[in-house]
């Protein structure tokens, strides 16, 4: 017996009984919505109500106990990266300084000066860090008989009131803070002519014009050295040295080499050659 046709569609429903598979017609009118059998509507219902469920307390500290192990071992590792990451850093701020007066030199024609105007000491006291210099502008391509601060302003007014860009300071406050970072006493450093030591001088051509004297006699360089007090706290000597060449060419140095430089190379071993 075929189903009885209504306006609308005709919807097939399964019905299981005990002798037969009996198919009946479900009459939907046309625009109706399908009405869905209950057993899916049991289940919606029950995912909607696990959706809603939170989280339990165990739950919650099983994260936060992951967390924290991770945390921790991470933090492990960051600090003992940070103080030579901050080494390196200062060490490549006061390169960059000495290639800055380099080229200041040669496009004015004018000398050009950094001077070196504090220090810890030997960095033996890994609770003291710092470091501090400067940098000038001459009036004259040689024999400068006064000398600018940068930036270069005593034109205008006659006064030198403006030294931001000619002042560099590594400790505590200063624009150049590097906690841990100690800048280690030079060797004397006498500077061309009169009222120049402890100061490196670059001539118009890019050369320095320190005497022979302020160059160490087995590399020619004059070297700046900045330690990790961490490091050397934990007996490792991790060192970066700023070379200056005669030429006026920097080049950085580190005393682990590059076994231990990875990422922060600061350049190549002190044994290496150039």
């Amino acid at each position: 017996m075929s189903p009885r046709r209504q306006t609308g569609k005709v919807v097939p429903r399964w019905e299981n009984s005990s002798l037969s598979i009996v198919r009946q017609p479900t009459i939907v009118p046309t625009g109706s919505a399908v009405v869905m059998p209950v057993r899916f509507l049991h289940a919606r219902r029950a995912n909607r109500r696990w959706s809603r469920r939170g989280l339990t307390l165990i739950e919650v500290l099983v994260v936060l106990a992951i967390v924290g192990i991770v945390g921790a071992i991470g933090w492990g590792s960051t600090r003992a990266f940070l103080p030579r990451f901050r080494m390196i850093t200062a060490a490549k701020g006061l390169k960059a300084d000495t290639m800055k007066l380099r080229s200041l030199a040669v496009s004015t024609g004018r000398e050009t000066r950094l001077t070196l105007t504090g220090t810890p000491g030997a960095c033996t006291d890994t609770s003291s860090y710092g470091g501090s210099w400067a940098m000038y502008i001459g009036n004259r391509s040689s024999g400068s008989s006064s000398w600018d601060q940068l930036p270069e302003d005593s034109a205008a007014d006659g006064s030198d009131d403006d030294t931001s860009e000619g002042t560099v300071d590594l400790g505590d406050g200063g624009n150049r803070k590097a906690r841990g970072v100690c800048l280690r006493q030079w060797d004397g450093l006498a500077g061309p002519g009169s009222g120049n030591s402890d100061s490196i001088v670059f001539s118009p051509r890019g050369f320095i014009t320190n005497p022979s004297s302020d160059f160490s006699a087995s590399a020619g360089t004059i070297d700046l050295t900045l330690v990790n007090l961490d490091a050397a706290h934990r007996g490792v000597e991790d060192e970066v040295s700023v070379r200056l060449f005669r030429t006026g060419a920097a080049r950085l140095e580190s005393t682990l080499g590059a076994e231990y430089a990875g990422s922060s190379a600061a350049g190549t071993g002190s044994a290496s050659s150039r």
